[in-house]
């Protein structure tokens, strides 16, 4: 007799559990598409990612150069922080960062007192030897190659003078760029100051038993960015005050000029000190065969200097990015941007390693270890 109320839903312990199944399906179908997994969450997920990512890629776009501006100036500043951290033990944080840069200021100012007229003057006089030295060099392989041989080096040594031309104005024009150097500097002296306040202010928002994991990755990303910097500055002075005592001894023309181009160079893995070592020869070969070959002897040495002990005493321990990454990543930001991309391909490159290595693969390893693992 209870059966027909029971079976109506009038009455009854299951009428409760009747009527949640039918409201949840009268809350309709939307409800079921919209569930995880569901063909239309998985379009609406999908396209706002696109959405998203397009956009990020179009801001990016527009706004490079001021990006660009804001990398360099944080990378100058991890560079620097070594040096704050160690006059901080001393002064207060805003005196250190403000005597550090002090100090290389008055080193710049020193070094441009003693070396800029001399490598202006070695500059414009090789600018102007350039068409000369070049119809040397033409006529030389004219007289001992085939013509068509002779054509095509032709070719490659009016290319070289164009990208010697290049390197000679490149310092002129970075330096027509004063108010951007100035904003890069005065953002990193800011970056330097407001270091402390400003990581405290992002680990009070992070869970207290991550904070210890996010300050170890904030100081891989200062250490890597600054430390490829850092690393190739000093083997740049190294390696460039060799050259020039070489050069100056061997007795090649423009020695200083041709001394800064090597430590700037430095700044390219692998190719880098192969370019510099390779004007270096034409150079003196232009003034005499016998010079070159001691010149190119030179290089050698030099090379075999650089990767036997410079490199591994001063690049090695500073930077954990790789040459190969370092080489892709100046070639990439080249192209996309330039000189501006290439400065700041590097630290860029040096950065996303380091949320890879240190967050990105132990996520993966830890989801591959088992469910259990990635709750804890």
């Amino acid at each position: 007799m209870n059966e027909g109320p029971t079976r109506g839903g009038a009455r009854g312990p299951g009428t409760p559990t009747m009527r949640g199944g039918e409201g949840g399906r009268s809350g309709g179908p939307s409800s079921a598409l919209l569930t995880p997994g569901s063909w239309l969450w998985v379009v609406t997920a999908g396209g706002t990612a696109l959405a998203l990512g397009f956009g990020t890629l179009a801001a990016i776009w527009f706004l490079q150069r001021p990006l660009a501006i804001m990398v360099l100036a944080l990378t100058i500043a991890a560079a620097l922080a070594p040096a704050v951290h160690w006059v901080e033990r001393r002064l207060p944080r805003s005196l250190a960062v403000v005597a550090v840069y002090l100090v290389l200021a008055l080193a710049a100012a020193l070094l441009g007192v003693l070396v800029f007229p001399t490598v202006v003057d070695q500059a414009e006089r090789m600018a102007v030897r350039t068409p000369e030295l070049a119809d040397q060099a033409q006529q030389w392989l004219r007289e001992r190659l085939p013509v068509s041989d002779a054509s095509l080096i032709d070719q490659l040594l009016s290319q070289v003078v164009g990208l010697s031309s290049s390197l000679v104005a490149l310092p002129l024009e970075i330096s027509s760029s004063i108010l951007d150097i100035v904003l890069i500097v005065f953002l990193s002296l800011y970056t330097l100051i407001a270091a402390p306040q400003t990581r405290e202010t992002f680990l009070s928002v992070v869970y207290e038993r991550s904070q210890a994991k996010v300050n170890h990755v904030l100081d891989r990303l200062v250490h890597t960015m600054g430390g490829y910097v850092r690393a190739a500055a000093i083997t740049g002075v190294i390696i460039g005050t060799l050259n020039y005592i070489g050069l100056l001894v061997i007795g090649v023309n423009f020695p200083l000029v041709l001394a800064i181009l090597s430590a700037v160079f430095e700044f390219i893995p692998f190719i880098g000190p192969f370019i510099a070592g390779a004007l270096m020869v034409l150079v003196a070969f232009l003034q005499a065969p016998i010079k070159a070959l001691v010149t190119l002897v030179f290089v050698i040495g030099m090379q075999q200097v650089e990767g036997n002990l410079v490199a591994p005493n001063v690049m090695h321990p500073q930077t954990c990015i790789s040459p190969l990454t370092t080489l892709f990543a100046i070639f990439a930001g080249f192209s996309v941007g330039g000189v501006l991309g290439a400065l700041i391909a590097v630290p860029v490159a040096a950065a996303l390693r380091v949320l890879v290595v240190e967050l990105l693969l132990p996520s993966l390893r830890r989801g591959k270890g088992g469910e259990g693992e990635e709750a804890q």
